[in-house]
């Protein structure tokens, strides 16, 4: 009797703790609860007709893929007119612009993932955080890759960011580029 009640309650605490294991991996994957049923590994072929269906994403979810989307192939696009950094900046209207991104942005690489971005399409300027929680920079590039770069950041950012808003100001044309690379200020 006694052995029958440890065997019950090691299985209750693998199950709690299994629980856990996949509540960590979500944080960790920044991934919903209820989309790892949904992962194709962990579907089996004979069990899939008794399962019901998963739930909805949240409308909020929803809305952000389908900007990753809309953006992912935009993002194409820009890449395949992509050149040398030589032919970027020689003979083409170069565009400048500030920009101010507002929500949660800082502590989440957003800085990072915008000099990888910026570096990506050959734009040029430099990131930093700022002491209200907003983080502030300067673009610099070919028109329509700065525009690519006003898009994302006031849509994508990078995956742990929550952009309420995005503004944009002194938005010029320019001979030449004032920096040489884009850079992340301390």
């Amino acid at each position: 009797m006694l052995c029958r009640r440890k065997s019950k309650m090691l299985h209750v605490f693998d199950i709690i703790l299994a629980g856990c294991f996949i509540a960590i991996l979500c944080a960790f994957f920044n991934i919903q609860p209820w989309m790892w049923l949904s992962l194709p590994f962990l579907k089996s072929s004979t069990s899939s007709a008794a399962l019901p269906p998963p739930p909805q994403p949240p409308e909020q979810f929803q809305q952000k893929q389908q900007q990753d989307q809309l953006l992912h192939g935009q993002e194409e696009k820009v890449v395949q007119k992509q050149g040398t950094d030589e032919d970027n900046m020689a003979g083409k209207a170069l565009k400048s612009v500030d920009f101010e991104v507002f929500g949660r942005v800082q502590g989440v690489f957003f800085r990072k993932f915008t000099r990888d971005t910026a570096k990506k399409y050959g734009l040029v300027g430099w990131v930093k955080n700022t002491g209200s929680g907003t983080v502030v920079g300067v673009v610099q590039g070919p028109e329509d890759k700065v525009d690519f770069m006003k898009k994302w950041l006031k849509t994508k950012g990078s995956p742990r960011s929550r952009i309420d808003k995005a503004e944009f100001n002194n938005d010029r044309n320019v001979q030449k580029a004032d920096f040489p690379d884009f850079k992340v200020v301390k």
